[in-house]
């Protein structure tokens, strides 16, 4: 598949999101090597192994994607003015029967506190409601990871309570608190 069909870009303020390339590897590398002591407090991949080869692995993968109908979406975030990469959202983790999935974010250290994730990921629900026809997306995080939550309280999304058991982090079944977005509010 080409670069250039890949290229959905969606602008808003001062990010925008496109599909990942392997252009992207070192940038990937270099965003989350620079924020992996944040990261992996939230992020199993994020972890000392974390490799240039591991970057193009996940963007391999996301290329990959794109290839098949309604499967996982995953963007690189990328500032306007400078067109770095400073982040990446996805929709993953695909129900098609039901059609809802996940949402998920990170943003490189330097780049929190600024509303880019808030930014991109509103740009990601519009993407997966209007271009994917999904119904339910689902936010799932750790409760104490309050930037996360967030993120989740600034999209509107409806905070549905605290499920026992309900994600996979370091090998172990953590309580996590759900979020839910759907079309129209």
């Amino acid at each position: 598949m080409s670069t250039a069909s890949l290229r959905i870009d969606y602008a808003q303020g001062r990010c925008f999101i496109r599909p990942l390339v392997p252009d992207d590897a070192m940038a990937l590398f270099d965003a989350v090597s620079a924020s992996m002591p944040e990261l992996s407090r939230w992020q199993d991949w994020a972890s000392a192994d974390y490799s240039i080869d591991s970057a193009r692995a996940f963007i391999d993968d996301s290329c990959g994607q794109w290839a098949v109908s309604l499967a996982n979406r995953e963007f690189g975030i990328f500032d306007t003015q400078r067109e770095q990469l400073v982040g990446c959202v996805g929709i993953n983790q695909i129900n098609p029967c039901n059609r809802f999935a996940n949402l998920g974010y990170w943003v490189s250290s330097l780049h929190t506190g600024q509303g880019v994730a808030t930014r991109a990921a509103q740009l990601a629900v519009r993407f997966g409601f209007e271009h994917m026809g999904l119904n339910r997306l689902e936010i799932v995080v750790l409760p104490d990871n309050l930037r996360s939550r967030r993120v989740a309280e600034k999209l509107g999304a409806r905070c549905e309570g605290l499920l026992a058991n309900r994600l996979m982090f370091r090998q172990q079944a953590h309580e996590a608190l759900m979020f839910c977005l759907t079309p129209g509010g």
